[in-house]
């Protein structure tokens, strides 16, 4: 039902630019939970068990199942096959970010579930090159194919999810630099605002951090687990492991905080 369930390779190449990609959302529930399989039932019996969801009708044969309010939230495709049954494609986080103006210079696309999930590799002044999910693909497709094509600039709203945060060391670093897998970055940011939140019911922190002195503002998430028992605080500088994501600015307005 799930990619990461089928025991095909989720680690792909990608041809254009040689960057790894991690096709799965493991990751994400690791941080949330020493067994990520708990951590997802959790998020599933949050959808599904207690109808902690509204329907997203998208185009084609994707429909998206996402919780109607909160500023970290849990998302699921939906689709039939082929005998009319419907099944679960994929489960991810839904972020509010911060306004960028970027331009879509490539975009990887997942291979599978089909046209449903991809990582844009865009960039501005104010951020450089950025590699980040996107998770309203499946429905923005066609726009951010022709956005790349014209070579025009369009507002992302930029937000990262944090898997290992600790206090910065003492050498200096930059505030991202490119990990392993792409949309994955190693960090060293300093937090303006510590706001407490949840993620299906695991206590998450909002930090709101900037990717340069004065600009490229970013909202990052950070759960508990991957806190480590730190309470992050305004002024404390950090350091860790961040999974970038982002989505056209008017991809889902109805944002409730």
């Amino acid at each position: 039902m799930f990619q990461q369930e089928k025991g095909e390779s989720t680690e792909f190449t990608d041809a254009l630019t040689g960057r790894k990609h991690f096709e799965a959302h493991g990751d994400r529930w690791a941080s949330l939970d020493e067994n990520d399989a708990l951590a997802l039932a959790v998020l599933m019996d949050r959808l599904f068990q207690r109808g902690g969801f509204t329907v997203e009708g998208l185009p084609g044969r994707y429909d998206m199942l996402i919780q109607p309010s909160g500023d970290c939230r849990a998302a699921a495709l939906v689709s039939e096959n082929e005998a009319g049954e419907p099944g679960i494609d994929s489960v991810y986080p839904v972020l509010l970010g911060r306004r960028h103006r970027l331009r879509v210079e490539h975009i990887h696309e997942w291979a599978m579930p089909v046209h449903a999930e991809a990582e844009l590799y865009a960039e501005s002044p104010a951020t450089g090159p950025l590699t980040f999910f996107e998770p309203f693909y499946c429905r923005d497709r066609e726009a951010l194919e022709a956005l790349k094509a014209s070579g025009g600039e369009a507002d992302f709203l930029l937000s990262a999810w944090a898997y290992r945060v600790q206090r910065a060391g003492e050498k200096p670093a930059p505030a991202l630099r490119p990990h392993l897998v792409a949309s994955e970055y190693l960090f060293r940011l300093t937090v303006k605002e510590a706001a407490p939140t949840e993620f299906c019911g695991y206590p998450v922190w909002r930090l709101s951090v900037e990717l340069a002195e004065g600009a490229a503002p970013l909202f990052l998430y950070a759960p508990e687990r991957a806190l480590g028992g730190l309470v992050p605080q305004a002024g404390d500088e950090l350091e860790g492991l961040l999974w970038l994501c982002g989505h056209l600015a008017d991809a889902f307005p109805a944002w409730k905080d």
